[in-house]
């Protein structure tokens, strides 16, 4: 008897867990914001001890994923209609993508005091006439305009798409203007002038780079794990757009704002310099010099011992020496951080399409804007970079939206979803090769009627509900999308979700 029953119930257990059970949401209003600014006492400051953070990345870290057979979650700081709400970590305000109008407050005002110098003179943190304090950094002579450049059309670019960042502004560093040292003023030499990129520092205590997996312990504001949080898994996403391979504890860095007891934590993207390509410039050096640094190349040069070919110079570089190495043939699926970083690791396609979709609607006078921030004095170079910046745009969102089902719903009604493809909707791909597969399911998972095939031959168009189906009768209906062009179907699916026809929830 045993052996007539045993493998129907095993097939059956296989079926049963095979079975796909969608997420359920809440019937209410999706979140906007997210209460992190509440007020803490002030953390404790890290610092990362980088043989550590190499130790770490390099052979802790890789043997803990081996081990680790979990799928990776869905991102933590995303409400039920999948986006990123306004946090200490992003702001979503769309009036960003439009205009840069916001970001300037902290122009330097002249006379400047240094503060501190390098070990050549050269002033390092200078405070103007109103008291605000600002880090300078400075051009490397065989390429004038790079560096200072990269900092500040990266500060301004990441800022539009909602990211904080210090205000970076390029200046002209005057004999006249620099008071309180003579040894800054001895360092300009026979110059009246150098120029130079002011990055105001950030109001607040500096509580050191921010911890890339997990949350910090003594922020009770801290609650979803860094490593799954889509605004520090999508700096994939803009990493490859700026050729920005420092994404990691470099980049990212916590301040405490506010009174002790008062405040909370605020988090930033700082040190861009190396942004568009500019940290992929090596010094340079003869043929048979051993290099000194990690060069634009750390993980070659590791294995080298620091004799690994420096990479081929662009086009854009050779025109323009005020540009770094990037140009508009940029591969996503292949670009990847000179150090590993845990979040950046764990991006999933849905993290993808959403900084994707956000990159498109950032507006070309934002753009423009942005890159007139770096006073490139060639406006040749500065057309360049903005083409440049455009074309890696559309191949970096090109990558991502066929990672899933592009489909935003804009409103849902008695007569069916408003749906838009935002491949077609952006010339990616023509509407009229794409159709879709449509499952109408219960929260349990179970079709509550038969799937269908839709072409519509629109990047915009009504899905309407099939005979029976009536949404404001159903106290819960998945409306699930797959979508197929040139005859290749998308790995994932878009879920609708709707109470009673409301749109509760959305999934990619």
């Amino acid at each position: 008897m045993h052996r007539t029953w045993l493998p129907s119930l095993i097939v059956l257990i296989a079926v049963s867990a095979c079975g796909y059970r969608p997420v359920r949401f809440a019937d209410a209003p999706a979140a906007t914001r997210a209460r992190d600014d509440l007020p803490v006492d002030m953390p404790a400051p890290i610092a990362i001890d980088p043989r550590m953070q190499l130790a770490e990345v390099y052979m802790r870290r890789p043997v803990l994923d081996a081990l680790d057979a979990s799928e990776f979650p869905d991102a933590g700081d995303v409400n039920a209609l999948d986006e990123v709400v306004a946090s200490s970590w992003f702001t979503p305000d769309s009036g960003r993508l439009r205009t840069l109008g916001g970001y300037a407050r902290h122009e330097p005002e002249p006379p400047l005091s240094v503060v501190s110098t390098g070990a050549d003179g050269a002033p390092t943190e200078v405070r103007d006439a109103r008291g605000n304090l600002f880090v300078l950094r400075l051009d490397r002579p065989d390429r004038p305009e790079m560096t200072t450049a990269s900092e500040a059309i990266a500060s301004r670019l990441l800022w539009s798409f909602g990211y904080s960042t210090p205000e970076a502004h390029v200046i002209e560093l005057r004999r006249r203007d620099l008071q309180g040292t003579p040894r800054a003023v001895a360092w300009l030499g026979g110059k009246e002038s150098v120029r130079a990129c002011a990055i105001h520092r950030p109001d607040g205590v500096d509580l050191g780079p921010t911890p890339s997996a997990m949350t910090r312990s003594d922020d009770p504001n801290d609650r979803v794990p860094h490593r799954d949080r889509r605004t520090l898994r999508a700096l994939a996403v803009m990493g490859a757009w700026l050729e920005m391979p420092q994404v990691g504890t470099r980049l990212t860095r916590d301040y405490y704002v506010g009174a002790q007891g008062c405040g909370h934590v605020r988090h930033l993207l700082v040190g861009l310099d190396g942004a568009l390509g500019a940290s992929r410039v090596p010094a340079p050096r003869r043929a048979d010099e051993l290099r000194a640094d990690a060069g634009p190349r750390p993980v070659a040069n590791l294995y080298t011992l620091g004799f690994a070919p420096d990479p081929p110079v662009t086009h854009a570089q050779r025109e323009h020496p005020g540009l770094g190495a990037i140009d508009d043939m940029v591969d996503p699926k292949r670009w990847s951080p000179s150090l590993p970083y845990e979040p950046v690791d764990r991006i999933l396609p849905a993290d993808g399409y959403w900084a994707a979709r956000r990159l498109l609607e950032m507006s070309d006078a934002a753009l423009a804007d942005a890159v007139a921030g770096g006073e490139l004095s060639d406006p040749r170079a500065a057309r360049t970079l903005l083409s440049i910046l455009k074309e890696r745009r559309e191949r970096v969102a090109r990558m991502w939206f066929g990672t899933v089902t592009p489909l935003r719903a804009t409103d849902s009604n008695p007569g069916g979803l408003v749906l838009h493809n935002d491949a077609a909707r952006h010339g990616f791909e023509d509407a009229s090769t794409w159709e879709y597969t449509v499952e109408y399911l219960d929260h349990d998972g179970a079709e509550v009627a038969h799937r269908h095939a839709a072409r519509p031959g629109s990047p915009c168009f009504e899905l309407g509900y099939p005979d029976g189906i009536l949404p404001a009768r159903i106290d819960y209906l998945v409306v699930r999308v797959t979508g197929r062009s040139l005859g290749i179907e998308r790995p994932r699916a878009a879920e609708f979700h709707l109470v009673r026809g409301r749109l509760v929830g959305v999934r990619h």
